[in-house]
C-alpha cells in the first residue's frame, strides 16, 4: 500500500463502473522516523517527495492525498498528533493541502487507549481530507464542535498559514538572540552529583576552581543539584594531579575515541572540556527544551553568571527582565503550545520553532 498509486490500482474498475464504491482502510504503524524498520525505509524511498524525517503514518496521509488529486472522495485516519505539530507540519502538508484538498474535520488531540496486554498510550487525532467543494470543515474538541471556512494542520480554524523554523535569528527584533546549552558528550564522567562534588572539594579544598553548577532540564524542574568539570587549558595540569579527576578525563577520553560522530572523536583529544560550549560569564534567562505539555505555562528562570547550562535547555544571555514577561505571557504559551513539536505528552521548546518565530511588536521604552 506505500509502494503503489492507489488510483491506478483501481482505475480500471472506476473506468467500467463509475458508481463503484472504494473503501481502503488499514492499520499503518506509527513509529517516528528513528524506530523504522528496513521494509519501512524502503517504502520512503518509494516516495521520494516526502522527508525521511517524517512519520511513518505520513505515507498513508500522502498516497491519499495522491488518491484524492484524482478522484472525488474522502478520507480518514487516526493518527498520531506529532503529523500535526512541530517541523513535521512544513514537511507534509504542503504536499498534501493541494490540488483543490482541504482538511474536511479533524479532533483535537486526545490520548488513545486499548485493551492490549502492553496497553499503547498516545496522543491522537482524527483527520479526515476531502476535494469535495461546499461542506463546511468541523473541528470536534470534546463537547464542543467549532465550524471554520479553513482548518489549519495545526488543527485551528480560519488560518492557512505554515510556520517554518527559523535558524540564527528572530524574526522579531525585540527578541534577543537565543543559544543552545553547553553538549558534554561524556557519558557522564564530567558530571558530578552532589555528593561526589562535596567528597571531592573535601578531600581537595582546592578542587572548587574545577567544579561548577550545572543546570539541566531534570535540574531545574526538579530541584536536582548536580555539578561538572569546568577546567580549561590554564588550568589543566594541576588538575590532572587529582587522581579522582584524572580518571575522570581518561574515561572521557576512551568513550570519545569510540564514537561515530567525527567531532565527538576529535575531542577525545580534549577530555576536559565540553565538545560543544557555549558559556558566557553573564546571567541568563533559561528555558527547559522539553516539559510537560500538561502545564499552562513553561517554567522560566535566571542562572547566575558561573552556573554552566546544559544542551537541555536554552539560554538567553543578558536577557532583560521585561523578556521574561514576555516569554511568560498567556499569547506566547499560545504560541509555543500551538506550532512547537510534542515528544509523547512533552512539549519541545525550540529555538528555531517556538522562539525565533514569535511575532513580537517592537518594544519601546
Amino acid at each position: 500500500a506505500a509502494r503503489v498509486n492507489w488510483y491506478d490500482f483501481f482505475k480500471k474498475k472506476l473506468d467500467t463502473n463509475k458508481n463503484i464504491k472504494i473503501i481502503i482502510f488499514g492499520n499503518p504503524p506509527y513509529g517516528g522516523h528513528d524506530k523504522r524498520t528496513d521494509q519501512q525505509k524502503v517504502d520512503f524511498e518509494h516516495n521520494p517527495a516526502l522527508s525521511t524525517k517524517l512519520d511513518y503514518i505520513s505515507i498513508w496521509f500522502f498516497k491519499a492525498a495522491e488518491f484524492l488529486s484524482n478522484y472525488d472522495a474522502s478520507v480518514s485516519f487516526v493518527t498520531t498528533r506529532s503529523i500535526c505539530t512541530g517541523e513535521q507540519v512544513e514537511k507534509l502538508w504542503p504536499h498534501l493541502l493541494k490540488n483543490n484538498i482541504n482538511i474536511s474535520f479533524a479532533y483535537k488531540p486526545f490520548w488513545w487507549k486499548n485493551n492490549a496486554k502492553y496497553n499503547a498510550t498516545v496522543m491522537c487525532t482524527i483527520i479526515g481530507l476531502e476535494n469535495l467543494k461546499g461542506k463546511t470543515p468541523k473541528i470536534y474538541d470534546q463537547s464542543s464542535i467549532i465550524s471554520a471556512k479553513v482548518i489549519s494542520p495545526y488543527l485551528v480554524p480560519n488560518v492557512k498559514s505554515i510556520v517554518k523554523k527559523v535558524s540564527n535569528y528572530s524574526i522579531s527584533k525585540s527578541l534577543p538572540k537565543i543559544l543552545f546549552g553547553n553538549m558534554a558528550r561524556d557519558n557522564g564522567y564530567l558530571i558530578l552529583s552532589d555528593e561526589e562534588k562535596n567528597k571531592l572539594v573535601c578531600d581537595f579544598p582546592n578542587c572548587k576552581k574545577f567544579i561548577r553548577r550545572l543546570i539541566g532540564g531534570k535540574e531545574f524542574l526538579k530541584g536536582q543539584i548536580r555539578w561538572c568539570l569546568w577546567i580549561n587549558e590554564n588550568n589543566l595540569s594541576e588538575a590532572m594531579e587529582v587522581e579522582f579527576i584524572n580518571d575522570r578525563l581518561k574515561n572521557v577520553e576512551k568513550y570519545r575515541a569510540k564514537s561515530k560522530n567525527n567531532t565527538t572523536k576529535r575531542f577525545s583529544k580534549y577530555p576536559y572540556k565540553f565538545v560543544e560550549i557555549r558559556h558566557q560569564e553573564k546571567q541568563a534567562l533559561i528555558i527547559p527544551r522539553t516539559t510537560s505539555g500538561v502545564r499552562k505555562y513553561i517554567p522560566m528562570g535566571f542562572s547566575e553568571s558561573k552556573d554552566i547550562i546544559s544542551d537541555t535547555m536554552n539560554m538567553i544571555y543578558e536577557a532583560p527582565v521585561y523578556l521574561f514577561s514576555i516569554l511568560q505571557s498567556k499569547m506566547h504559551m499560545l504560541w509555543v503550545f500551538t506550532i512547537s513539536g510534542y515528544m509523547g505528552p512533552s512539549i519541545r521548546y525550540s529555538a528555531e520553532l517556538s522562539y525565533n518565530t514569535f511575532p513580537c511588536p517592537q518594544i519601546n521604552e
